[in-house]
């Protein structure tokens, strides 16, 4: 579709690296996370853990983008100031001394399957 003054051009463009983004976040990231996950002394938990930081981290720096930002302020107040945030194992918030507060899963192994009973909020 053509149009006169590009802006249809750019709208694409922007779609398309929108698209590359959700493709490599939500279609790459996961198979690598299950994959490394299954790694001797590596627990899924531990995996889960880091992608949560990973994910938080490029959260809060894409909020610290300005160029006229102390950047390290900048991320130390975004990470306390994160409220229900979607991570791999659940939403968590942070406090105002930057301690995560997340609520506590309550599992039974049964019949060698996990099985969830309750969550504590």
């Amino acid at each position: 579709m053509a149009t006169t003054n590009g802006s249809t051009a750019i709208r694409d463009k922007i779609l398309a690296s929108l698209a590359r983004y959700r493709a490599l976040r939500i279609g790459k990231f996961p198979c690598a996370f299950w994959r490394l996950s299954s790694r001797p002394g590596l627990t899924a938990t531990d995996s889960a853990l880091g992608a949560e930081g990973y994910g938080l981290l490029i959260h809060v720096m894409n909020q610290c983008l300005l160029p006229n930002n102390n950047i390290q302020v900048c991320i130390n107040d975004a990470i306390r100031s994160t409220i229900r945030f979607e991570g791999v194992k659940g939403t968590f918030s942070f406090d105002a001394t930057g301690k995560a507060q997340r609520s506590l899963m309550i599992n039974r192994v049964n019949a060698g399957q996990m099985e969830f009973i309750v969550q504590v909020y």
